[in-house]
């Protein structure tokens, strides 16, 4: 049998940040759980050069940082009864496109590859998606152009997924803290995994990555802006 790999692929703005930090912060209780966590570079807490062998949405085969992580997971032989997790909410994006998949599904083959798929309700995405986008000095002209440049088909997007890996393989989670597991994103995505929450899991107080105020962000809108 093939060991089972959990790829963790999105979406963004939907609690990734909270995620991988628990996820690498309690690398060793997850082994005690028979999971692994690899390849997390110091300072990280996630597989964040995976993503960047797709460079606005295609497969950048000279992107060789990215290629050799790509290899790196290839090559990793688990020991007996050892799962895998990766995360890297910005392969969401690339996997909706055929050639794409395609690549990961190759890259993987060696795996029984299962994705792990947040969602956040569209309003609350947008809003979230937004706030990130002018924190990191993009302006827009007002939220409703955001919107309407925005596609938000989860419908769609799900369809895509599901078209390239089997809905089988998919789990899919609201991100939502009214409907998680166990209250928060911590547990819920422990229950995602089939792991038992444990006493010995170390939850993060406070926020991983906390949102802007909204004085703030209509003020870095407007300087973003201007300085374009």
């Amino acid at each position: 049998m093939k060991p089972e790999l959990y790829l963790h692929c999105g979406m963004w703005k939907s609690g990734s940040s909270a995620s991988q930090y628990f996820l690498n912060r309690n690398q060793a209780q997850l082994r005690e759980c028979g999971y692994s966590y690899p390849f997390i570079k110091k300072g990280h807490n996630a597989q964040q050069t995976l993503s960047q062998v797709f460079v606005n949405g295609k497969l950048d085969m000279t992107k060789t940082d990215a290629l050799a992580s790509w290899t790196e997971l290839r090559d990793y032989r688990p020991e007996a009864g050892e799962k895998v997790i990766i995360s890297n909410e910005m392969l969401q994006g690339p996997l909706l496109k055929p050639e794409n998949a395609a690549f990961v599904k190759d890259q993987l083959q060696h795996f029984d590859l299962k994705l792990i798929v947040y969602m956040r309700r569209q309003d609350w995405h947008l809003e979230s998606s937004y706030r990130h986008q002018i924190k990191n000095g993009h302006g827009f002209p007002s939220l409703e152009t955001y919107i309407t440049e925005s596609n938000r088909s989860y419908h769609w997007g799900l369809g895509k997924l599901i078209a390239h890996f089997g809905g089988e393989n998919i789990v899919v989670r609201a991100h939502d803290k009214d409907l998680f597991t166990g209250g928060n994103i911590y547990r819920d995505f422990v229950a995602a995994l089939g792991i038992a929450w444990s006493q010995d899991f170390i939850k993060p107080y406070g926020s991983i990555n906390p949102g802007l105020h909204s004085d703030l962000v209509r003020f870095l809108n407007h300087t973003n802006r201007a300085d374009k």
